[in-house]
């Protein structure tokens, strides 16, 4: 007996067309819709225009979409799948699992960044994870690290005599 399953053609961003089962791809809220806009449960294979989604992300949003429902202990066991995935990738696949509207997996991913960040040691091993550079000269960056935070440096007289003046 022939594979009767219903197949969609997702066209990406970078031009690249993957097939997928429609019922792994309409676990994408936005590829449900897309799919229920274009006629519902037609016999032809529909192709679906993803103009904001590149490939490699999209082809691990639809093996997390193989994943059956129910199987929340799988889904869980994913994060450390998501883990040795490069930043740049993640933030692909964070913007991708958004735009097709998968908050389970869009958290997932959310979780493998934060994971990125809890692993990093100090504020400068976070900024060259990130690529992030200070918007403050170094000096002044390496001034307020020494400060307490909770000190006040205002004068506490004229702090309590511009008080006491507007008490009146």
């Amino acid at each position: 007996m022939a594979n009767t399953e219903q197949l969609v053609k997702l066209a990406t961003r970078d031009g690249v067309v993957i097939e997928a089962s429609r019922a792994a791809a309409c676990r994408c809220v936005t590829i449900q819709n897309m799919l229920e806009d274009a006629g519902g449960e037609d016999e032809a294979t529909p192709q679906l225009p993803l103009a904001l989604v590149d490939a490699r992300p999209l082809r691990h949003v639809l093996e997390y979409c193989r994943i059956e429902r129910g199987q929340d202990a799988t889904l869980r066991a994913q994060l450390p799948v998501l883990l040795p995935l490069p930043l740049e990738e993640l933030f692909e696949l964070v913007a991708a699992t958004n735009f097709l509207e998968m908050p389970q997996f869009f958290e997932l991913t959310c979780g493998a960044v934060a994971e990125h960040i809890r692993r990093s040691t100090s504020a400068e091993a976070i900024r060259a994870r990130f690529g992030i550079t200070p918007d403050i000269p170094a000096a002044e960056l390496k001034s307020t690290a020494n400060e307490d935070p909770f000190t006040d440096d205002a004068d506490p007289v004229g702090l309590s005599c511009s008080v006491s003046a507007a008490l009146g």
